[in-house]
């Protein structure tokens, strides 16, 4: 019970700063970019945390169609509150983004 405490207070920490993270780095790309390398990196540590879980193997199990309905369905939701988000965040000071 202890490691999901501690799990909690990393994600709560985390999720704190991306407000200020995100509005420092817009300082140096714009929006777009940032949504494309928040992608990336997030794939990348799923990928990495699957692998070190042996729980990639269940990608075997999915078919084409499964996976093309996901994306369909998880994309454009996920890509539009980030637009918005970034965008939000580009014009509003850290403190209120």
């Amino acid at each position: 019970m202890k490691k999901q405490y501690i799990f909690a207070t990393i994600s709560i920490f985390m999720w704190s700063t991306v407000a200020t993270i995100t509005k420092l780095l817009m300082t140096e790309i714009n929006n777009i970019q940032l949504l494309w390398a928040s992608s990336f990196f997030a794939c990348l540590f799923l990928l990495v945390v699957n692998i070190s879980d042996g729980s990639i193997k269940i990608l075997k199990e999915y078919k084409l169609k499964d996976i093309l309905t996901s994306a369909l369905i998880g994309i454009p939701g996920t890509l539009f509150y980030y637009l918005f988000y970034y965008g939000g965040a580009s014009i509003l000071p850290a403190s209120q983004a």
